[in-house]
């Protein structure tokens, strides 16, 4: 036996009655299309549903599996204490699956009473399990589950750790399916959680196209320049869904595409058949190739960064200037070399924050420098991640930004989170933030972050300080 189909649904607390109040009704669509695929889920008689979040415990670095004999939950912080659930954890399963992960190298947080107290988590059903379990139970209660919470790991991770769980469900001889759970851009309207933002509406469309089409390598990898300002939370589900029935014929189809709310929610099926090739391989390809076009598109400044991170990780040594000097574009050298600057390197890996270290003000002789003590600080000791690794070094993409001198100013009505900067200070404490930065749309965003980032408290008074950036920066996909 082994993993049979993967169910994506969304998670939208007010479709449920007893939440919406009569709104649920302007999601209709969606409503019939979980409706349906509770009805499959119940006609195929599954002996174990692995339930995917995006909303339980997160991990920077891996998954999150809950290693409990039961675990329950309820709607009560969305007014509706009433609809409640309490399920037995198919434990046989979950330590299968946590052994698979181990041996494929995907860290694994086995999170029970004791260990979720350490992590300073409650163990419970999120929303984002209970809101498909309301419409899944109605048709069949009987199913024992698997929760697993996705992580800051790359969506090719993620696509890894659901071929993991194929493998246990196959190893343990378990009839399972995997309950995706995830809306997607919540930037389809002003009215949506984020705002408008036009990649929203591309990025549903890319989704709806892709399963229409069956067309899972475009649908694995879609570029961050797409999903990134899609603020979308079901992406990384649907990786571990997918790669859950990696090496047979999946047939697709999507039941409904909706966005009533400003948020896209989508349903969807997904039949394994007959054994086929992994698409793994394929994957893997395309990412490569897209890889290689953005950085033949790389200046003078990010080639820079990259190098001393490449040098720093691999042998340990601070890179020298003049060692990569000769191999800059001449406009861009003689800026490297004649300019002092503030500028801070950021590392992305898989469209997700991987380390980033900058300077308000210049404290190195040449910009170079301050470009190259950064980059090595971004890839080592940023508190937030573990150094970066030389396994990494091929997937990471490379931002920096030139800062031009910080202003006081009076008040926040002289900022704008796409055009400025922004510094907090109470004392010595200080807190900075980023122009431009994905996620963040308001001043009072943009402050909020920026006093937390500085440790200063919501209440206490702060002085103000505003500033430009020279942002270098090639997107995968554009």
């Amino acid at each position: 036996m082994a993993v049979e189909s993967a169910y994506l649904m969304p998670h939208p607390p007010i479709v449920i009655p007893r939440v919406g109040g009569g709104r649920e009704k302007e999601a209709a669509a969606t409503t019939a299309g979980m409706k349906e695929v509770a009805r499959h889920i119940a006609q195929a008689r599954y002996e174990t549903l692995l339930y995917v979040t995006p909303h339980g415990p997160a991990f920077s670095d891996g998954v999150a599996l809950w290693d409990t004999t039961s675990l329950s939950g309820s709607l009560q912080s969305f007014g509706a204490r009433d609809v409640a659930f309490e399920k037995k954890i198919d434990r046989e399963l979950t330590d299968a699956i946590a052994e698979e992960l181990g041996r494929v190298d995907i860290l694994c947080a086995r999170l029970n009473e004791k260990t979720a107290g350490r992590y300073r988590v409650r163990p419970q059903l999120d929303h984002g399990i209970l809101v498909p379990m309301s419409f899944i139970d109605a048709e069949c209660a009987s199913c024992r589950i698997v929760a697993l919470s996705v992580g800051g790991l790359a969506p090719i991770e993620h696509y890894r750790a659901g071929m993991a769980a194929a493998a246990a469900a196959a190893r343990a001889g378990t009839r399972c399916a995997v309950i995706i759970s995830g809306d997607m851009s919540h930037r389809r309207s002003d009215d949506g959680p984020y705002g408008y933002h036009p990649k929203g509406p591309l990025f549903d469309e890319a989704v709806d196209e892709a399963i229409k089409s069956g067309d899972l390598v475009a649908l694995m990898t879609l570029p961050p320049s797409l999903t990134d300002p899609a603020s979308e939370c079901g992406y990384r589900p649907l990786c571990v869904g997918l790669g859950a029935l990696d090496g047979r014929r999946v047939e697709a189809r999507l039941i409904s595409s909706e966005a009533p709310f400003g948020v896209g929610y989508k349903t969807a099926i997904f039949q394994a058949r007959e054994e086929a090739p992994s698409l793994l391989p394929a994957i893997a390809r395309t990412l490569d190739e897209r890889r290689r076009a953005a950085r033949e598109k790389e200046d003078g400044f990010i080639r820079l960064a990259r190098a001393a991170i490449e040098a720093f990780v691999e042998e340990g040594r601070v890179l020298q200037f003049a060692q990569i000097a000769d191999g800059l574009a001449g406009a861009d050298r003689e800026r490297l070399e004649g300019e002092r600057a503030g500028a801070f390197v950021s590392i992305h890996r898989g469209g997700r924050l991987r380390g980033c270290i900058g300077t308000t003000e210049p404290t190195c002789d040449m910009l170079a420098q301050e470009i190259i003590a950064n980059a090595v600080n971004a890839c080592s000791r940023d508190p937030r991640f573990d150094p970066v690794s030389e396994d990494e070094l091929a997937e990471l993409s490379v931002k920096v930004d030139v800062l031009f001198p910080p202003e006081p100013i009076e008040g926040p009505e002289a900022l704008d989170p796409e055009r400025y900067g922004v510094i907090v200070s109470r004392g010595a404490r200080r807190g900075l933030l980023l122009p431009a930065l994905e996620g963040v749309d308001t001043v009072e965003e943009q402050i909020r972050i920026a006093r937390e980032k500085g440790g200063i408290g919501p209440a206490e008074p702060i002085r103000l300080y505003r500033f430009e950036v020279e942002r270098h920066e090639v997107a995968e996909g554009e």
